[in-house]
């Protein structure tokens, strides 16, 4: 079953999301006035001590979620109504934003998907299946390649990623996610 107590942050307000052991906190920073296109752009830091690490910028809204055992955090990015991704932040022993772990997905699920151009694409942690290994789910569409027009075409998969080696261990279809993990995921 999976595991996931997460804090939803928005670019508008300002919240930390601590660790479960209490010694790092993912904070959600937000200046108090807009900048100069007239955005509030909040800012991402994993601060731990007196170490931060920057993670970019908060475009909308997501939430995060952390490991039981607090060396590693997942953020959810709601980057606008078509796109969301996954970060995976290592804590421990030092702190890094692990790219290699989104990019392994989206690798694995666009050679899969043979749509033309891509129309929505959301790439979200879903929660803990055990210490180390997190359940990924992808949900995107597109127009068949060749076609200007018409309906657009699906995609569901789920991933099992070892959240320590980096590597799929297992790839999840979309009648299992619900049957197996209890998550819907696909519209």
């Amino acid at each position: 079953m999976l595991s996931k107590q997460s804090t939803e942050l928005h670019r508008l307000v300002r919240k930390d999301v601590r660790s479960p052991d209490g010694k790092v906190v993912i904070r959600c920073w937000t200046s108090k006035a807009p900048d100069k296109n007239g955005d509030e752009a909040a800012k991402l830091y994993a601060i731990r001590g007196k170490k931060r690490l920057a993670l970019g910028e908060l475009v909308r809204s997501g939430e995060v979620f952390w490991r039981p055992d607090s060396k590693v955090a997942i953020f959810n990015d709601d980057q606008g109504s078509n796109y969301s991704e996954f970060r995976l932040i290592r804590v421990d022993p030092t702190m890094k934003d692990v790219k290699r772990a989104l990019n392994l997905v989206q690798a694995r699920w666009h050679s899969e998907f043979r749509s033309g151009e891509i129309m929505h694409d959301y790439t979200t942690g879903k929660g803990w299946l055990n210490d180390t290994d997190l359940l990924v789910s992808v949900y995107a569409d597109g127009m068949p390649r060749g076609k200007e027009y018409g309906s657009a075409i699906d995609f569901c998969r789920g991933y099992v990623l070892d959240t320590d080696t980096i590597r799929i261990k297992r790839e999840v279809r979309r009648e299992e996610l619900k049957k197996e993990f209890g998550v819907k995921v696909c519209w």
